[in-house]
């Protein structure tokens, strides 16, 4: 079997490892197909940047084996298709559930007649327990297949439908079945052996979701992808940012600072690194709504965040007629984060500093579209006291997967070439790569002068095997 592994971009030592079974051929159509390919590779990265390190292959029993003598405690196993990146509340759930004594964890199917199913699309395993039982195959399915198990106990109680009970437990009763479905074996000597099984719960059911290749309706599929992306470009902000201060070191105060849109980030930076008369800020984005907003946010009174994010929010809701939640991401605690980011950055005092001292600019630019908006910089930029944050523009989930990899890549190469060339002394933050997760981090490729930042060729990256004949 071929295999690769793709290892943590942070040395978090985290015991549970991710296992990304490559299921292309399941796919009915090559852009089907590509989407997908798209989406691991980005799922990669993301993982990559939360600290898991991921397995990839063919074959998940071999992948088990693998993950089972190499030290980890816990896998999850998952085909392409399985999409984690963009719903990060799984991993804060996964790491808190490993803490818990149990074997296997899934979507757990009851299929009647068929025996129970392991839904292939995802489910975790306790690597320990699997070793115990001697590193049995999961099960394939096999139709017409009469075999005899024990019959588990499930609740009356479906998540949907009649097949999706909310817990199964081992049970006494067997009886004979005609079906082996995804999963029979490992859930047989689970039952057997009296060992803990889970049904997802509510908050992992909706922390991830699944590309499903035999939905019959793969324009569905699409149309939530590219409404997705269409939302991130144009009816979306986030009120907030990361609202944390930058990890990076320079000197002050900055006389320029260019970042794209997000939240009240650009706040901390000046914070951070000080700021004089004439310091000059500069929005980049996208996105044309936020571009707005953070426009009008300059021309608020600076009182009342909250009352200015909901007035926004309903002006261009009612106007185009979208959903009340279109327009920012989280509504919760909003009032505790902003009393919280007043307090951080001393808003009372640097909010009237700023309106006095600095002037701001706004372009339109898609960092992944070359001709359109390319006049984002010039050489008046050109100063150590210039910073530049592009955030993660060239591996974000919501326009990752339109795009595949190797054009990421080129983007990205190309975008730094520019900034070698017009401004090789400013400063310059890509905190997520196009190729995080393929290949490792060095000093030079998330902050450095433009002058020194590193571009990376695509035959540098490991490949994962649904691309051995892309690169």
């Amino acid at each position: 079997m071929s295999f690769q592994t793709f290892r943590s971009i942070k040395d978090t030592n985290k015991s549970t490892v991710f296992c990304i079974i490559d299921s292309t051929d399941q796919y009915p159509t090559p852009w089907l197909t590509e989407l997908v390919k798209n989406s691991a590779d980005f799922e990669i990265a993301t993982l990559a940047g939360n600290g898991y390190d991921v397995l990839v292959g063919d074959n998940e029993d071999e992948l088990l084996r693998i993950a089972s003598v190499n030290g980890y405690h816990h896998a999850v196993v998952a085909l392409m298709g399985t999409i984690w990146g963009d719903y990060l509340d799984f991993y804060p759930l996964l790491d808190q559930k490993v803490k818990e004594d149990w074997f296997l964890m899934g979507h757990i199917l009851d299929k009647k007649i068929a025996y129970y199913e392991l839904h292939p699309q995802c489910y975790v395993i306790n690597l320990g327990q699997y070793q115990r039982l001697d590193c049995p195959d999961i099960g394939k399915k096999t139709l017409y297949t009469n075999h005899e198990q024990i019959v588990p106990i499930r609740s009356e109680e479906n998540y949907h439908d009649d097949y999706t009970p909310l817990w199964v437990k081992s049970g006494h009763e067997r009886k004979n079945f005609e079906h082996k479905c995804y999963g029979w074996n490992i859930l047989s000597l689970a039952f057997e052996n009296n060992l803990s099984v889970l049904v997802f719960d509510e908050g992992f059911r909706n922390s991830k979701r699944y590309f499903y290749p035999d939905d019959g309706n793969p324009v569905q599929h699409q149309s939530k992808f590219y409404l997705e992306t269409t939302v991130a470009a144009r009816h979306w902000i986030n009120p907030f940012g990361t609202s944390s201060l930058p990890e990076y070191d320079l000197d002050g105060p900055l006389k320029n600072l260019i970042t794209t849109c997000n939240g009240l980030d650009w706040i901390f930076y000046l914070k951070k690194y000080g700021f004089e008369q004439g310091t000059r800020v500069k929005f980049v984005d996208y996105n044309m709504m936020f571009l707005e907003f953070t426009k009008r946010l300059l021309e608020w009174d600076g009182i009342d965040y909250i009352k200015f994010l909901e007035t926004f929010g309903r002006e261009k809701t009612e106007f185009l007629g979208l959903p009340s939640d279109t327009w920012y991401g989280v509504k919760t605690g909003l009032q505790e984060r902003w009393e919280e980011f007043k307090q951080t950055v001393g808003w009372n005092s640097i909010w009237p500093e700023i309106k006095q001292k600095v002037s701001f600019e706004f372009c339109y630019k898609d960092f992944l579209h070359e001709e359109v908006g390319h006049n984002w910089i010039d050489p008046s930029y050109n100063d150590r006291n210039t910073l530049i944050n592009l955030s993660h523009v060239f591996s974000y989930h919501s326009t990752a997967i339109f795009y595949t990899l190797v054009y990421r890549l080129q983007l990205e190469n190309k975008t730094i070439e520019q900034l070698k060339h017009t401004v090789p002394d400013a400063w310059v933050i890509l905190e997520n790569r196009a190729y995080k997760g393929f290949k490792s981090y060095d000093k030079y490729s998330k902050f450095a002068q433009a002058s020194d930042l590193i571009t990376v060729d695509i035959k540098e990256l490991t490949k994962p095997i649904w691309h051995k004949n892309d690169w």
